[in-house]
């Protein structure tokens, strides 16, 4: 084989890409990651609930897992972005923005997903700070300090259960959404959590950490941490060209092995609509590229 042609394409080098990389690299298999260096939870300072690497920034674990891959000569690294995947014959064929073209009988995606942010002043400065998406991965560090969580008019009352967990000084803020439902309303009021209806102007902040809330009709209310639903851009399209089943949303729908509708393909990680954990994704990526290896050698050992 030449330095184009791999036993198995990665796409997507973050937690789920770089595990799947090792599981083949151990498995001696010819293994390409192309990766764009942007994954989506860059902006976090820290990761939590990963065992072993609670607290350590996701750059620091995505370096040392290329650290680790890097002992397996089977597996390399090409810094770039796909733009474009074909069916062949004989597997896959997966072109680069530079003009990179490389072959596998394997293809896997693991290129995450993109978040849309609430359009309000300050909000982005805060993301991945303390202005979060998950009160798994962060809501610890703000055990009972202010806390706001911001409505987008989609189901709430499990998140709001979750924070109201953590921290008892608990505000929900509509920003001027359609009006809340009766159980939704009898839910807040059943466990003394404070509703504010006023739209948002801006979130004061200092260096990505909120001040307060700053609302319309000019009043402001002091938080510590502010939870916000995201719209989730799956980096599903360049799979599209091959035929997937998608989910509602945009992401690629796989089975518990990893394994989508289109012979030969797999996806882990977020762009597979799982849970927004680096732990989650890492044990994805550990399935798929067994489940990879798995069928190489039964289609060689079996001759298929």
């Amino acid at each position: 084989m030449n330095d184009q042609n791999f036993d198995v394409i990665i796409v997507g080098g973050s937690g789920a890409g770089l595990s799947a990389a090792m599981v083949l690299g151990r498995s001696r298999r010819k293994t390409l990651v192309i990766d764009n260096g942007r994954p989506c939870n860059a902006v976090a300072r820290a990761s939590h609930n990963f065992l072993t690497h609670d607290g350590d920034s996701p750059a620091s674990i995505r370096q040392q897992a290329l650290k680790k891959i890097r002992v397996y000569p089977e597996v390399k690294i090409h810094f770039g972005t796909a733009i474009k995947t074909l069916k062949t014959e004989t597997g896959f064929v997966v072109q680069t923005e530079a003009g990179d073209e490389f072959t596998a009988q394997k293809l896997v995606f693991a290129n995450g997903l993109t978040d849309e942010l609430p359009d309000i002043k300050g909000f982005k400065a805060c993301w991945g700070i303390t202005a979060l998406h998950c009160p798994y991965c962060h809501g610890y560090e703000f055990i009972n300090q202010p806390t706001g969580l911001i409505l987008d008019g989609s189901d709430f009352l499990n998140t709001a259960s979750i924070i109201h967990n953590l921290s008892l000084n608990f505000v929900v803020m509509t920003n001027g959404i359609k009006p809340l439902s009766p159980k939704q309303l009898q839910t807040l009021e059943r466990n003394k959590i404070e509703i504010i209806y006023e739209p948002i102007a801006e979130i004061q902040h200092r260096n990505g950490f909120v001040q307060g809330v700053l609302f319309a009709d000019g009043t402001s209310r002091e938080f510590n941490v502010l939870y916000a639903h995201t719209n989730r851009l799956y980096h599903s399209a360049l799979a599209e060209s091959l035929g997937f089943e998608l989910g509602n949303s945009g992401y690629i729908i796989r089975n518990s092995d990893m394994k989508t509708n289109v012979p030969g393909v797999y996806a882990c990680g977020e762009v597979s609509g799982a849970a927004r954990s680096v732990a989650v994704a890492v044990a994805g990526g550990n399935i798929a590229g067994s489940t990879v290896n798995n069928d190489l050698c039964r289609e060689a050992f079996l001759g298929l």
